[in-house]
């Protein structure tokens, strides 16, 4: 048992590393095409040197940071943000390692945004097990975000009588690995927590 948990930390510290070298590898030459590219204009403003050799660096910073902004704003249309589900469900499988730092991301986000009612759960309605959030639950009813596919963010939101269900809270991480996963290991959690 100690053999493998040690495997499981030993796997883990592979993927994060390997992430964070590939993501590091990444910012890099991103910040070092964008100062090719804003030299030109910085020399003609004459602020090539304002802060000195850096200059340059932080400006090229700034400019991906307005991008990443840019984006964020453009997520918000759906064709762009289903362009970018298929393309990171493609990317996840060339890359399963970043699996791990997306759903430790995704943690964090959860962490610091949700509520006490949005807590991840494994809800049991009658002989069906879903992967849900919980949102809100009253004396006689539930509201959950039930979840479709392999993303958080597909799903849709239903309501159900208390007495016609129960749930088990399951850790933001693994939740996010298993939707991720399209459920594997969902059976065993089943097995471990409502049986």
């Amino acid at each position: 048992m100690k053999n493998k948990a040690f495997r499981v930390i030993l796997a883990d510290g592979i993927a994060l590393g390997l992430t964070l070298a590939v993501l590091g590898y990444i910012l890099f030459k991103v910040i070092e095409e964008v100062r090719k590219v804003i030299a030109p204009i910085a020399e003609k403003l004459g602020i090539d040197r304002f802060l000195g050799g850096l200059t340059l660096t932080i400006l090229a910073l700034f400019v991906i940071f307005i991008l990443v902004i840019i984006l964020g704003y453009m997520m918000r249309l759906s064709v762009v943000s289903h362009f970018r589900d298929q393309l990171e469900t493609v990317l996840l499988r060339f890359f399963p390692f970043l699996n791990r730092i997306k759903a430790m991301v995704a943690d964090e986000i959860h962490r610091e945004n949700a509520t006490n009612s949005w807590m991840p759960v494994v809800l049991q309605k009658g002989g069906e097990f879903i992967m849900a959030f919980k949102i809100e639950e009253s004396e006689h009813v539930g509201v959950f975000f039930c979840i479709k596919g392999n993303s958080p963010s597909d799903g849709e939101t239903k309501t159900f009588k208390k007495e016609e269900y129960r749930y088990v809270h399951m850790d933001s991480i693994v939740f996010m690995q298993m939707i991720r996963a399209y459920g594997t290991g969902l059976s065993s959690f089943i097995e471990k927590k409502l049986y």
